[in-house]
Order: C-alpha cells, then structure tokens, then sequence
C-alpha cells in the first residue's frame, strides 16, 4: 500500500466488528486508509488545567477533551462524554455556529443521537436550533444555528452514545464509534461537533479515563496520551483524526513523530 510522505496512518484491531460483513483484515486496511493529522506533541500539564500548555505556542486553539463512559460487564463502552473548546469563534443569529455530517463514507453518525447537548460563551448559554442540510449531496450534514450573535471562544460538551448495531446504510468503512474488550474506536468526522469556520486551530487533546480500569489508554492518530499539535490545522483536516480509548497496547512503546504506529 503506497501512501503520500505528508499522511500519518494508524493501524488498529480496535475497529474489528465496525462492519459485521468485513473480514479482519479489510478491517484493519480500512482502518489505515484515511490520512491522519500530524502527529502531536506529549502535554503535561497538572490535571484539571487543560489550558496550562497552550500560552507557549500561538493560538487559536481548539481543545478536545475525550472521557470515555465506564465498560459494561460484557466490556462495552456505551458513550464518550466530548467538551470541545474553540478559540475566535464568530456567528450571527440564524447561521451555522457547529455541525457535524449526518453521514460519511455511507457510514451514519451520532449526529441524530447526540445527548445533553450544551454550548456557551463569555456571554453564558449560547441557544441553538437544529438544521438538517440535505443539499450538499453524498454528504448530508446537521448544523446547530447560533441563537444570538457569537463572537470569541466557545464551549460545546455532549455526549455521544456507542453502538455496535450494524450500520443501517449497508457496508462501509469502520468509522463510526464501536466498542469491546473494554475499549472504543472512531473517527472525528462520525462523532465529533466542530465550529462551522474556515479558521485554522492548533490543537491539543486531552483524555479523561477516569471511568476505566487502571491501565487504560487514550490514543489517536495524532499519538498517545494527551497532545497538542502547534501547526494550525484546519476543521477539515481535524475531522480525519481518529480515536482510540481503553484497554489496550500500542506498538512501539514510545511511538516516532513520524511513520507507522499501532494499538
């Protein structure tokens, strides 16, 4: 498989049962398909100070915090609670302030199920409406339209639920959030809610794991642990990140700025 110099891969088992009708190995190929953002730098920062690391570096930022929900008896993990912050966000009334595609690569999202739902500002809660966009064709998205004027940074936090329903579209990469053996995977563009904008962030990711054994990991196509990525990125480029979170090992134990790496 031939891959351009400027993509990042991940490779993982963890998306094994995404597609019932896809065999192991396709799972894993199409796992290692998508090109990644760059891979991250190691953030330790106190905990509870998501923010410490980022007056080092020029902004803005979009902060990503994952807290993946507490596993069943049978292993599965039935939501990852998501709070994202974003730095100079504008919207007026009426306009895309957040959105999220309602499918992607014929895989169907949380889009429709996202709960508890809330975003704010300086200002305080931000009211939003939703809207279904069907006109962009192959891939329809829903938006949340500001409720008043928005101008500086936000907060948005949901909780997005897992499932290992099979996909009511029919066959399709495994991007959508799946769960087992005490751990989940998925791709940003199925699960996470971004800032409608052209701006370009850096970013940093941090992982609550709190509600999982002890041992457990947070990965990303980005690297292990919680991260920042300094060069700005655009939304579009955040959204072919992809998630892992739970118990598991990745290879090598200390993971390069550059090339292969696996969980």
């Amino acid at each position: 498989m031939s891959k351009r110099p400027q993509d990042r891969f991940i490779f993982s088992g963890r998306c094994v049962g995404a597609v019932a009708a896809l065999s192991l190995h396709l799972s894993l190929v199409a796992c290692a398909l998508a090109p990644q953002a760059p891979r991250g730098k190691p953030v330790r920062s106190a905990k509870g100070t998501p923010h410490a690391d980022q007056a080092s570096a020029s902004g803005p930022w979009l902060t990503i915090t994952l807290k993946p929900g507490k596993p069943d008896h049978g292993g599965n993990i039935d939501f990852v609670d998501v709070a994202i912050r974003a730095e100079q966000v504008k919207a007026d009334p009426g306009h895309p302030l957040l959105s999220l595609p309602a499918v992607v690569a014929n895989v169907q999202t949380v889009a429709p199920d996202i709960n508890h739902r809330s975003a704010s500002d300086d200002a305080g809660p931000i009211p939003l409406t939703v809207n279904d966009d069907n006109s962009t064709g192959e891939t329809p998205r829903r938006s949340w339209l500001a409720g008043r004027v928005v101008n500086g940074s936000i907060t948005v936090q949901y909780r997005a639920p897992i499932s290992n329903l099979p996909n009511p579209r029919g066959a399709a990469p495994p991007l959508e959030l799946r769960t087992e053996d005490g751990a989940f995977s998925g791709a940003a563009s199925a699960f996470l809610v971004l800032p409608e904008t052209k701006r370009r962030y850096a970013v940093s990711l941090y992982w609550d794991l709190s509600a999982l054994p002890p041992g457990a990991l947070g990965m990303s196509s980005m690297g292990v642990g919680d991260l920042r990525v300094d060069t700005p990125q655009s939304i579009d480029h955040v959204k072919q990140a992809y998630f892992f979170g739970g118990t598991m090992h990745h290879f090598p134990a200390e993971p390069t700025s550059r090339g292969f790496f696996s969980s």
